[in-house]
């Protein structure tokens, strides 16, 4: 990578450990990839799902949580600009994050500007727009008073209640439709026809590459690899995306 790279990852869903002897084996690989990144890019956005769950401020204090966030601290502190845009296992990070953290943390999509590109970045469950189910929940779940409530939930109230959640979404899932799991080509033109460029989302596990032409206009879509599956991240250099793939030691070549 360049030094002037940006890198994208997505769906990490490290697991909140409790073993204080060492990290384990999904944190242990993401923290090895941030050792990469110093002197190798200017910036990583995080679009959501970077832990598999996270139900209060409390989490912050589970080891392999901490070791996660105190290695992007020092990301930070050696020069590496981050932000975060929340997911759906994690949005609850984003309030943690504003209050105790200086990087900038989105509830849901964002645009930024990379020569001269229009780049919309987001989780991704926004633009599977056939999925509402999942789209009425996370307008309940996202509302600032089941934040405001849940936060205020003890932790171990607040874990069983997200275990029943997860419990729920997965009976949920087994009765939908595949279409209505994927992102939907009406909002993904809907969104090429603002004005945006380029479209970075995880959410759906499955990594993807598409062009569209729109508006006389080459636009991309790029979908993040789960590091559940096939570790990997999207780096833009030099004017160009690249989908780049971790080898098993985590390292990024």
């Amino acid at each position: 990578m360049s030094s002037e790279s940006v890198v994208f990852v997505a769906d990490v869903h490290i697991v909140s450990g409790s073993r204080p002897e060492g990290a384990s084996a999904p944190a242990n690989r993401f923290l090895e990839f941030l050792k990469c990144l110093p002197g190798r890019c200017r910036g990583l956005f995080i679009l959501g799902d970077l832990f598999e769950v996270w139900v209060g401020h409390a989490d912050a204090e589970a080891p392999d949580y901490r070791r996660v966030l105190d290695a992007l601290a020092e990301l930070e502190g050696a020069g590496v600009s981050l932000a975060f845009i929340s997911g759906n296992r994690d949005f609850l990070l984003s309030d943690y994050l504003l209050e105790n953290s200086g990087w900038p943390a989105y509830a849901d999509r964002v645009t930024i500007e990379l020569d001269g590109k229009q780049v919309q970045l987001s989780h991704g469950d926004l633009l599977c727009a056939r999925d509402w189910q999942h789209l009425m929940l996370r307008g309940i779940l996202r509302s600032w008073i089941f934040r405001k409530l849940f936060l205020a939930l003890p932790r171990s109230l607040a874990g069983r209640l997200a275990d029943g959640l997860r419990r729920f979404s997965r009976i949920a899932l087994r009765s939908k439709r595949p279409e209505a799991l994927g992102l939907d080509e009406r909002e993904l033109r809907r969104t090429f026809h603002g004005g945006v460029d380029v479209i970075i989302c995880g959410h759906t596990h499955r990594g993807l590459h598409r062009t569209f032409e729109v508006d006389g206009r080459r636009c991309e879509l790029f979908v993040l690899d789960a590091w559940t599956d096939r570790p990997g991240f999207l780096e833009y250099r030099e004017g160009t995306f690249v989908r780049q793939h971790l080898p098993t030691d985590g390292t990024a070549r």
